[in-house]
C-alpha cells in the first residue's frame, strides 16, 4: 500500500462520516475491512513479510494475523517469496 492507497480510505472515512450525518447510509464496514487490508499489506511490506515483525509493528499476536491475512484473501507473489531481502516497496498482493 502506497501513500496515496491510505489517503483513500481516509477519504472514504470522511464521506461515509459526511453521508451518516445527513442521515443516509453508508459502507462503513466495507471501508474498515479495506482499510484493515492495507494496513496489514503494508506492515508485511515494511517486513519484507515476516509475519512475526509484522504482528508486533500491528500489536496483535502472529496468529492473529495468520487470520487476517486468510480471512482477506492475501498471499504473496511468487516473486516476492524469493526476494524478501529487496528494498523494493512496491509488492503484489493477490485475491484467492
Amino acid at each position: 500500500m502506497k501513500k496515496d492507497a491510505l489517503a483513500v480510505s481516509l477519504n472514504n472515512i470522511d464521506a461515509c462520516v459526511e453521508l451518516i450525518s445527513e442521515g443516509k447510509p453508508a459502507p462503513v464496514m466495507q471501508i474498515m475491512e479495506e482499510l484493515e487490508r492495507d494496513v496489514i499489506s503494508q506492515a508485511l511490506i515494511m517486513t519484507h513479510a515476516n509475519i512475526r515483525g509484522a504482528a508486533f509493528l500491528l500489536g496483535m499476536k502472529y496468529t492473529t494475523l495468520y487470520a487476517k491475512i486468510r480471512k482477506h484473501g492475501l498471499r504473496l507473489t511468487k516473486a516476492v517469496r524469493f526476494c524478501q531481502n529487496s528494498s523494493d516497496s512496491d509488492v503484489e498482493w493477490l485475491d484467492r
